[in-house]
């Protein structure tokens, strides 16, 4: 009996140092994940959020780039970004619309897929102060994975509302260039009826092939 009692206490014994360097194993790991994490979060222009099957925001640097004091509350996706829908109705999820975003309808999926997905675009209205609002341009990507034996998403978001801005911008100015310059092939021509000044381009005479000393008002009868 004693034998068989000091055996089942070496049993338990070895069992008990396995499970404290399986602890201390997992915690380690757990802590150079933890490690990582924070010089990735520091670093990296753009926001992440590990979020949870709930879309929970789990961890983020959201208040670290936007220099906002975390309050401590449990924030889902749109409530952490501030979106127009999440405000208006109280938290995200629950606005009418809130069935047709595509990121939280994204993160979703690859959860139940239990697999990453690629950048995709969305276009966010979110609030930078009360009662103003304006459109974030975005490109969003997700990774899964397993992290202290829980499901998590890390989900970046890339705020490229100044890249598309600008991209605007150079199409206006495309388009502007395109009209003055076939402006400048077909010529121009006005008079101003107060005071009958005549404004016209020799283009304007040629492609109406008509003699350069030809009056506007010429023109317009």
């Amino acid at each position: 009996l004693f034998i068989a009692a000091l055996v089942g206490f070496l049993l338990e014994n070895r069992k008990n140092k396995r499970l404290k360097s399986s602890l201390k194993e997992r915690n380690k790991r757990n802590k150079k994940v933890h490690q990582v994490f924070g010089a990735v979060f520091q670093n990296i222009h753009a926001y992440i959020l590990v979020v949870d099957k709930g879309l929970n925001v789990i961890r983020t640097n959201y208040y670290q780039k936007t220099n906002q004091k975390e309050d401590g509350e449990t924030k889902r996706i749109g409530d952490m970004l501030c979106c127009h829908n999440a405000i208006v109705s109280g938290k995200c999820g629950t606005h009418d619309k809130c069935k047709e975003c595509i990121v939280n309808n994204t993160v979703t999926r690859s959860f139940q897929m239990k697999q990453s997905f690629p950048e995709i675009r969305a276009s966010l209205v979110i609030s930078t102060a009360p009662d103003e609002f304006h459109e974030l341009e975005a490109v969003v990507s997700g990774a899964y994975m397993e992290l202290e034996d829980e499901e998590r998403m890390v989900v970046t978001i890339h705020d490229i509302t100044e890249i598309v801005t600008n991209k605007r911008e150079v199409e206006k100015l495309a388009n502007v260039v395109t009209f003055t310059s076939a402006l400048s092939r077909v010529g121009f021509a006005s008079i101003n009826l107060i005071t009958s000044e005549e404004t016209v381009t020799p283009e304007y005479k040629i492609n109406l092939n008509e003699k350069k000393h030809l009056a506007v008002k010429d023109i317009f009868d």
